[in-house]
Parts: C-alpha cells; structure tokens; sequence
C-alpha cells in the first residue's frame, strides 16, 4: 500500500504539535519563555512565632524554594533572629505592658531572585511576590511558611 501524504495530513500534524506546546507550556511549573526578561529582586520575609530550633538551621547562601513542590528558587543573602514582644495587661498596675515571650523568636529573612514583572505581578515561575503574601521556605534540613514584608530591585521603586 502506497502512503501519500497531504496538505490535510500537514494541518493535522501542526494542529498536534500546537496542542502539544500549548499543553508543555500549560502544565510546565517553570516558565519556559525565552523571551520574557527576568529582573532581580531582593525581598525581606518574616518567620514569625517559632522556636529557636526551627531557625537554626537558615543560612545565608541557602538556596531554598518558595513552594511545597519544590519549583521555585530563590537564594537567602542575610537571615536576623529577634526575639518575639507582645503586649499584655498587667491587672496589678492597670496598664499594659511589652514582654519577651520564653523561646520563641522571628525570623527576617532576605531573599534574592530573578523574577518576570509585568504592571500587575511580580512572579517568579508560578509564585506571586506581593507585601503580606504567604511563601514556603525550604532549604536544606528545614521548611517553614513566611510572610513577605518589604520588596526591592527591579523596577519596583519607578512605579
């Protein structure tokens, strides 16, 4: 049996490769795209709350993840542990007052990446950077969630 191939079998064959590339570009957790230019960041995140143990470990030069699949990177360039204050109401002198609370620290955490900006988002890969958002830090031998609190770099400060 002799085999031909035409223009409709050219149609079909570029229809496949197109859901092909659309569907790796879809379901890629990293973005692909060459042409999307990529600009640093630097952000500060704060673990808040946790015991010492917990903190220990977080070294600048860390390379972590900012997600539980393990996708998007980052690096830590500085990590400063304070210990937790609260207030409460001290009942024998009618006033409130600023105390360390026993084994529990924060940790402000500065993070470096190169993300995609565009007027709306800051993403690196699938993650959105935004003041007040959630991110996971994992690192080698430690996971914790933190909440970003200061971003700068990029062309952040011209808007």
């Amino acid at each position: 049996m002799k085999v031909k191939f035409n223009w409709i079998d050219g149609i079909i064959t570029l229809v496949i490769i197109g859901v092909l590339c659309l569907g790796i570009k879809l379901l890629n957790r990293e973005n692909i795209s060459l042409l999307e230019n990529k600009v640093p960041y630097t952000f500060v995140a704060e673990i808040a709350n946790v015991e010492m143990a917990l903190l220990e470990p977080i070294q600048p030069n860390d390379e972590i993840y900012l997600t539980v699949d393990n996708v998007d990177r980052a690096v830590i360039s500085d990590v400063m542990i304070e210990p937790v204050e609260t207030l409460i109401f001290d009942a024998k002198n009618v006033a409130y007052k600023e105390v360390v609370m026993p084994k529990k620290y924060n940790g402000l955490i500065t993070i470096e990446v190169m993300a995609q900006e565009d007027p709306a988002n800051i993403m690196v890969g699938s993650t959105p950077i935004k003041v007040g958002k959630g991110i996971f830090v994992k690192g080698p031998g430690y996971s914790s969630k933190a909440h970003i609190l200061e971003i700068k770099g990029g062309s952040i400060n011209e808007r």
